[in-house]
């Protein structure tokens, strides 16, 4: 390695301007393609293109047109006066014009006039009840569809914001009293999702950008040397999003944590280049002397930092999720175009400004950092061994509380109380029937549909489902059966008990608008709806396993199959994908870079022990989670192996310095430990505080975001990071005095 060192050194000394204006063009040219990155959040793009249910949720989608819809709650005392019907009836009028609105249905679909008539047969009526109109009449439903051709970012957007412009007008103008208007659904959190992620990565970029450049002039007190880290980092996220756009790979909710990862990683390896670079100059070098002195003492520790940063985010890929895998491979991709700018263009743009003053660079080792980390140095046996047994006891206490870490799927968790579309939701969800919807699809061959015992086993296993707490309504084509056989007067019809009856309401009802929706033209084929309340979506994917095991060993058979699907259901299939992800990707991230520490030490105790520090904050941060009741969302899943692969940094170039200084020495007696180590700690201390503070901060912006997963992901990853940095300064030194392993030998 130091022989590749030397080279590229010798090219880039050579090359400086020619360098400069090559990764300026790269920049401008990544900067353009970024400009085309798109957005996604819906649900089926957080599942592989070969995932089964994602398969049966798209054949649904293809036979019934899908399961998205929006709801808009109309409130009032009375729904059925005659201003708030007809305000029902505008703004069932506006949905259906909406940009890739499909249908709207609503009270006023049936075309009454008489609002006394209309309130009559509208609460009797047990498919209407609950749903299009509450049951004490306060409240009224239109229910619009979205169009496959709205399935996309751009579609949802205009369609709800269309939506929600009907509904402004409506509020500004209707004589309805005291009227309210909610509107949510899946293409309203869709559309919202999207809106908060545009700001937060609006907001998030410039603030972290000004936080580095801050971080970086206190540390160094020089605009220029603040802007060398800066670059760097402004660079490597450019390159990252313009890759993204020039593979067609779109954003999605993780998308606002890759900023900061990327600036955090690019910082890391600058901080410390440009503190070994100022040590030099310190020691008497010359500028381009002190330059590849730099770069050479540090290649080796900045390419195994960049290679466990990798690491642990291709850890990832072993995740389900397909964001998840997404996100690891541009993170990766930011973290190694930060590795390259970082150890071509500093040292090149170190050649072409000025170097600080030479007071500056002697005063440097007598400040506040320098009398911390010289107090670091000379920790005494009892402080040692009380290091130790603190951070045992908070391990452990991690240990017992991560038992209660919950799974936070329901993406109504995402929104803090009082956001608009959380009240909303909530709001529709307590007396319209919910939000959201679990599917089913029927399939009875030889049109099983008209045999009235298959109607009855559907009928049986309909009535089970709505015992369910977060169903609110169950329909299909039995429940539109038994509504058109219901008698005057009674509270619910019966179902047709033989096939002529069966098919005699078929022919009444095969011409209503709705029919399709629940049954195909063969009844062969048809679909059970079961709303469901988002607020209460996470208690539902708990009952999926019962309904799967109703499913085999109640209602399916050889004359009749039903299959569960939709919103819900992949909601409860990313549950144990979440599980899958932090188990399966944190192992294989703790397993390579302990080999990768082993490898480079060649002493497995030393390598054991050096891991010490990086399993700390990680048992702790997901302590801190439990703790907190932060679940393991889409974002929080990540934080195990990208938290790995970023604090091991600070832990190899302390190890690696701690080494070449052990060199030095004639002998391997390690009473003579403590000097070594003090000398480490003034090397690399400052720049493993100031990184780790920077990093934090980085991580910290993400609170600025609306979103949840976003913002618990950048809190627990600025505590791992700032518990790894206190375990490098304090807990290592104390480990390696205490059990003082054989010092490795060259490598």
């Amino acid at each position: 390695m130091a022989e590749w060192s030397e080279s590229l050194m010798r090219a880039v000394m050579k090359r400086p301007n020619t360098i400069l204006v090559l990764a300026i063009l790269l920049t401008v040219v990544a900067a353009i393609s970024a400009t085309r990155v798109g957005f996604n959040n819906a649900i089926d793009i957080w599942f592989l293109e070969d995932d089964t249910d994602v398969r049966d949720y798209q054949h649904f989608h293809e036979l019934f047109g899908g399961d998205e819809v929006a709801i808009i709650g109309v409130f009032t005392t009375d729904v059925f006066v005659p201003e708030c019907l007809a305000l029902v009836e505008r703004l069932t009028v506006a949905a259906a014009d909406a940009p890739f609105a499909q249908k709207s249905i609503s009270l006023s679909s049936r075309g009454e006039q008489d609002p006394e008539k209309l309130k009559r047969s509208s609460l009797n009526n047990t498919l209407e009840r609950g749903t299009l109109v509450a049951a004490d009449g306060t409240a009224a439903a239109v229910i619009v569809e979205l169009s496959k051709d709205g399935n996309t970012v751009e579609g949802k957007s205009a369609f709800v914001q269309a939506l929600r412009a009907a509904v402004e007008a409506e509020k500004r103008n209707s004589s309805c009293p005291d009227l309210r208007i909610h509107l949510s659904g899946t293409p309203v959190l869709d559309e919202t999702v999207f809106r908060y992620s545009s700001q937060e990565l609006s907001v998030i970029g410039p603030v972290t950008l000004v936080l580095v450049l801050a971080g970086a002039f206190l540390l160094f007190r020089s605009l220029s040397a603040a802007l060398i880290p800066l670059s760097v980092v402004l660079a490597s996220t450019i390159w990252t999003f313009g890759l993204m756009a020039a593979t067609d790979v779109e954003m999605t909710l993780l998308s606002s944590a890759l900023t900061p990862l990327i600036m955090a990683v690019g910082v890391a390896d600058s901080i410390h280049i440009l503190t070994e670079y100022h040590r030099q100059l310190a020691s008497g070098a010359s500028r381009p002397l002190a330059v590849r002195q730099a770069v050479s003492h540090l290649m080796v520790p900045c390419v195994l930092t960049s290679v466990t940063t990798i690491v642990g985010l291709l850890s990832l890929l072993v995740s389900p999720l397909a964001p998840v895998r997404e996100f690891a491979v541009f993170a990766a991709a930011g973290s190694f175009f930060a590795f390259i700018l970082s150890i071509v263009v500093i040292p090149a743009i170190l050649l072409r400004v000025r170097p600080p003053a030479k007071e500056w660079l002697e005063r440097r080792d007598t400040g506040v950092f320098a009398r911390l980390l010289t107090a670091l140095g000379r920790p005494s046996r009892g402080m040692r061994l009380s290091t130790i047994a603190f951070s045992s006891v908070l391990v452990l206490g991690a240990i017992w509380s991560v038992r209660s870490l919950e799974v936070g799927v329901s993406p109504l968790s995402w929104f803090p109380v009082g956001d608009d579309f959380r009240t909303d939701t909530e709001q529709i969800d307590a007396v319209l029937g919910g939000s959201t919807s679990l599917e089913f699809l029927v399939q009875s061959p030889e049109q099983g549909l008209k045999d009235p015992v298959v109607l009855q086993r559907l009928d049986d296993f309909e009535r089970w489902l709505e015992n369910i707490a977060a169903v609110s309504k169950v329909i299909s084509v039995v429940d539109v059966l038994k509504e058109a056989a219901r008698k005057p007067g009674s509270s619910e019809g019966l179902l047709p008990n033989t096939p002529e009856s069966v098919e005699r309401y078929y022919r009444f009802l095969e011409f209503h608008d709705d029919f399709e929706r629940l049954v195909q033209d063969d009844y062969s084929v048809g679909r059970i709806s079961a709303r469901v309340r988002l607020t209460e979506a996470v208690g539902m994917v708990e009952e999926l396993y019962r309904i799967e095991e109703r499913l085999a060993t109640t209602v399916n058979d050889e004359r009749l199959n039903v299959q569960m699907t939709g919103y819900v259901k992949l909601m409860g299939q990313m549950e144990g994908y979440l599980i899958e992800s932090q188990i399966k990707s944190l192992a294989l991230a703790f397993a390579v870079i302990s080999i990768l520490m082993l490898l480079l030490f060649r002493s497995w105790r030393f390598a054991v022990l050096a891991m010490i520090p990086n399993f700390t904050p990680i048992v702790i941060g997901a302590g801190v989670m439990s703790v907190a009741g932060i679940g393991l969302t889409p974002g929080t899943v990540m934080i195990g192996a990208i938290a790995l692969g970023l604090v091991v940094d600070d832990t190899i170039h302390f190890l690696v310095s701690l080494e070449r200084n052990l060199r030095k020495r004639s002998s391997d007696d390690m009473a003579g430990l403590e000097g070594p180590l003090r000398a480490t700690l003034l090397e690399t201390g400052r720049a493993i505080i100031a990184t780790s503070l920077m990093l934090a901060a980085a991580f910290l912006v993400l609170m600025l975001g609306h979103l949840g997963p976003t913002v618990h992901f950048g809190v627990i990853t600025a505590v791992v990071i700032l518990v790894a940095m206190i375990a490098d300064l304090v807990l290592l030194p104390a480990v390696l005095l205490s059990f003082k392993p054989a010092i490795p030998r060259g490598r």
